[in-house]
């Protein structure tokens, strides 16, 4: 599931184009993000539009969309207003996060096939198979590197090597167990493996300064 922050990222940016104050509830009615303070004003009329057959509706001075993740109902978005133009922007908001739910769990299946790979989970024939669904080129050169924590379930960790390393869409990070982060990246022809490894070191170097030595680069395979 997408992170509360991209999505109060994704509705405070609109919101600061079109000047429409959004906010996201879940199908209980709870409000997880808003561009504006909300109680559980929106709770009774969530519930109610999450149990009828429409896709968008108009209540009272708000317009209230949903948000499906393949078919699958995940969120309400409301628009505060009733106005042409707010429909619109509802419209293009909802779109918006819509394609962000797909592309996060798109990136959580690359990782979780990167993560059965490694550790020998798969079938020959449904690695091929399953690469070539998600879109993952089997013939490109790699490396993978070994980020080990000292504490177990760091998440701020994960969340920092997955920052470090955001500009490629052809890298992979995930866990493999409690204390052991794994970076998967692409090499071009002209990169060696010993190269780009001593490369990614040396800002593993820099962050376990920064974190008094709670984390340490382990192995290079």
């Amino acid at each position: 599931m997408i992170s509360n922050q991209i999505l109060k990222n994704t509705i405070e940016g609109i919101k600061s184009i079109s000047r429409v104050d959004l906010y996201v509830a879940d199908t209980d009615g709870q409000i997880v993000v808003s561009t504006a303070h909300a109680g559980d004003q929106f709770k009774s009329a969530v519930m109610a539009f999450v149990a009828s057959p429409a896709d968008s509706q108009s209540v009272q001075d708000y317009q209230f969309f949903k948000v499906y993740d393949e078919n699958q109902l995940e969120l309400i978005l409301i628009a505060q207003g009733t106005s042409d133009d707010v429909f619109m922007v509802g419209r293009m908001a909802s779109f918006q996060i819509q394609n962000l739910l797909v592309a996060y769990k798109e990136r959580y299946d690359k990782d979780n096939f990167i993560k059965n790979l490694l550790l020998d989970n798969l079938l020959l024939v449904d690695i091929y198979n399953r690469a070539k669904k998600l879109h993952v080129d089997v013939d490109a050169r790699r490396c993978v590197c070994i980020i080990e924590t000292k504490n177990e379930k760091d998440s701020v960790a994960l969340e920092t090597v997955r920052t470090l390393f955001a500009g490629s869409k052809k890298d992979f990070i995930t866990a493999v167990d409690e204390k052991s982060i794994i970076l998967v990246k692409e090499l071009d022809d002209k990169q060696g493996y010993k190269d780009n490894c001593k490369g990614n070191q040396g800002s593993f170097t820099f962050i376990q300064r920064g974190k008094n030595g709670s984390w340490r680069w382990k192995d290079f395979l």
